[in-house]
């Protein structure tokens, strides 16, 4: 069944890259050839101002946690008898690829692959193709006054090179929630190796409660230097770098 699963969205997303490459060469905007994609510049300064709106967006979104729980009875009641600590057991985590990159994947061949059950969609918009990933949320647990916890998940990507057959396959997401937020996953299903693979912003995160729900969107995902090195090396490229724009994330999150 899996693999039956992999072919159907292998068949979604090859025929999203295929327009991809379209409306790239129709726009006239293919990347150049040895196209890498590069972050923006940060200085210490907007290092340190991007922390501060970091941890008041924290913030903000803990007082909307906060506030969806008392609609929910007994929903911040934990098995330890913690009234701080917020159990979620669903629903999902989507993520919408960023144009740009997604471009550059196309053109140098890169197939990112769902690992069931997670799911795939592609959306063509004013910029271009992007893929609608989706991963379902298995549980979680968080701090309703200062959101630190984390949030596990279901399935994964598996990224292959067409030209050469190399992949490298990173599952078992999880959300890590702190003063630095990011996101986990195994390493080619091997549970002894965990890797921080994305660094998530909440910055311009906008919140949205309908208890028992709650939906964080608009979560700006960047990749780290650890999963850059570690796609560069296992599909033979060298275009992954630090920082650049994978997407954007959306939480939505059942409390109970």
């Amino acid at each position: 069944m899996e693999k039956l699963d992999i072919a159907a969205a292998a068949l979604v997303v090859i025929g999203g890259l295929n327009w991809g490459l379209v409306g790239i060469a129709g726009l006239g905007s293919r990347p150049p050839a040895g196209a890498r994609l590069s972050p923006p510049h940060l200085t210490a300064g907007n290092r340190y101002m991007k922390g501060i709106h970091m941890k008041i967006r924290l913030t903000r979104v803990a007082a909307a946690l906060t506030a969806a729980l008392l609609v929910v009875p007994g929903a911040a009641t934990a098995a330890t008898g913690s009234s701080d600590v917020v159990h979620l057991n669903g629903v999902r985590t989507t993520l919408m690829t960023d144009p740009a990159t997604t471009g550059v994947l196309v053109k140098n061949g890169i197939l990112p692959l769902p690992v069931g059950p997670a799911t795939v969609a592609p959306r063509f918009g004013s910029d271009g193709l992007s893929l609608r990933y989706g991963f379902p949320i298995t549980r979680g647990r968080v701090n309703a006054t200062t959101l630190a916890g984390f949030i596990n998940h279901s399935g994964g990507l598996r990224f292959v090179n067409v030209a050469t057959g190399r992949t490298l396959t990173l599952t078992e997401f999880r959300i890590r929630i702190s003063d630095h937020p990011g996101l986990t996953a195994e390493v080619n299903r091997a549970a002894s190796v965990r890797v921080r693979i994305l660094n998530l912003d909440l910055a311009r995160a906008h919140v949205v409660e309908h208890p028992p729900l709650v939906k964080v969107s608009n979560v700006k995902a960047t990749l780290t230097q650890t999963a850059a090195s570690a796609l560069n090396d296992a599909l033979g490229v060298s275009f992954f770098s630090k920082g650049i724009t994978l997407g954007a994330a959306q939480v939505r999150a059942h409390i109970g």
